[in-house]
């Protein structure tokens, strides 16, 4: 999986109720998300701080446009909204057949 197919793939991704994007998308919540668990992190709260270090936010920039981190709170409600079945159909979607 290359981050061309991730990002792709997020773009199918449903949710519970309509949000227009105001400070971070939920399609940048979900990366962070899955960046976060892949660097083995297991919740929310260490993926927020992980994310919000100088160095992982460069990276977030520079690889996926991603210029702010939202609050702790505001992640977890942002990742509240995905629906599971279109994440889990997106995952799908974008590992190697």
């Amino acid at each position: 999986m290359g981050w061309e197919e991730l990002l792709e793939s997020l773009e199918d991704l449903e949710t519970k109720e309509a949000y227009d994007g105001y400070f971070c998308s939920v399609r940048d919540a979900v990366i962070i998300i899955i960046l976060g668990s892949l660097c083995d992190l297991q919740n929310v709260k260490k993926i927020h701080d992980w994310a919000s270090t100088e160095h992982v936010l460069a990276f977030l920039e520079k690889e996926f446009g991603i210029k702010r981190i939202p609050c702790y709170w505001w992640l977890l409600s942002l990742i509240a909204l995905v629906t599971p079945a279109s994440l889990n159909l997106c995952m799908k979607n974008c590992a190697p057949k």
